[in-house]
């Protein structure tokens, strides 16, 4: 019989690779659920449908990520709550009641407010968040450690790839490559430091973490490198031989109501390393999605 996998937030970037991989494997029967077949902050329909459906794995991709909106917005934040915080809890108290495992996202901007450690966060690090979204998806993780018994935490950040789906926002690379077509020179922040995390690399690596049935708990799955968002952007066009002027600046230069982490890298102690930025960048270019982007 084919394990039965249930899917959240579908139509999203993350969401559409991982039901391109998934039904790509005969091994899995696939369910997809968007935001078109089911309001996820109906808690009692989502029990009553997961009931109905008992998968043995739930990926949950489905998060409210409006930095900015919510951080001064008390009816943003509440929307932040709900998504980021009470919907993970309770898939984590299904999830646990059916002995379903839950896959669940996570963010490095938990890490907001923490001392740099050189080589970045290992997954044991207690994160300590700086802005209202960061506490919101904290608070998530810790309802589903709390209420679940079969998880897996995984915390990426500053995802891309090809937009996809009507739900998946555009890309850092996106949107700087499609300013680039009408400004002379861009102002790029340097002085933020993350990884960036390729969401085709992440379904693979999502994948990989189910199969080989590593042991519950958090993982740090993003590709390898430190770089600002300047440093990113000047080795993809480089890669590509785009002569758009690239200028560093602060991140205090620009008006954002929330606080960015100056420094979240994740590090990852438990698994395979996903390979480097550079041949990351490398793939997202050669990629037929690529060509209406350049």
């Amino acid at each position: 019989m084919p394990i039965k996998i249930l899917i959240l937030g579908s139509t999203g970037t993350l969401g559409k690779e991982l039901v391109d991989l998934f039904n790509g494997d005969k091994k899995y029967s696939v369910t997809t659920w968007s935001h078109k077949d089911i309001d996820v902050t109906d808690i009692l329909l989502l029990n009553q449908k997961i009931k109905e459906l008992s998968p043995e794995y739930i990926l949950n991709t489905v998060a409210y990520n409006s930095v900015d909106d919510c951080e001064d917005d008390e009816v943003e934040y509440a929307k932040a709550i709900l998504l980021n915080k009470d919907v993970p809890e309770a898939i984590a108290k299904i999830s646990k009641e059916l002995g379903i495992t839950f896959v669940h996202y996570s963010t490095d901007y938990v890490f907001g407010k923490n001392e740099k450690i050189e080589g970045g966060f290992s997954e044991d690090i207690i994160p300590i968040p700086n802005c209202k979204y960061a506490v919101s998806k904290y608070l998530g993780e810790e309802a589903v450690k709390n209420f679940s018994e079969k998880f897996y935490i995984i915390r990426l950040s500053r995802l891309f790839s090809k937009q996809r789906g009507v739900t998946g926002k555009k890309s850092f690379f996106e949107v700087m490559l499609h300013l680039s077509h009408s400004q002379k020179s861009l102002n790029v922040v340097d002085d933020e430091i993350s990884c960036f995390t390729y969401a085709p690399d992440l379904a693979k690596a999502t994948k990989s973490l189910i199969e080989d049935k590593c042991n519950y708990g958090i993982y740090h799955l993003i590709n390898e490198g430190e770089e600002s968002w300047y440093q990113g952007l000047r080795l993809l066009f480089k890669i590509i031989a785009h002569d758009t002027e690239i200028n560093p600046i602060h991140g205090n230069a620009i008006l954002r109501n929330a606080k960015r982490p100056a420094f979240s890298v994740l590090k990852n102690t438990k698994r395979p390393v996903l390979h480097p930025l550079k041949e990351a960048l490398k793939d997202f270019v050669s990629s037929n999605d690529f060509i209406d982007l350049k």
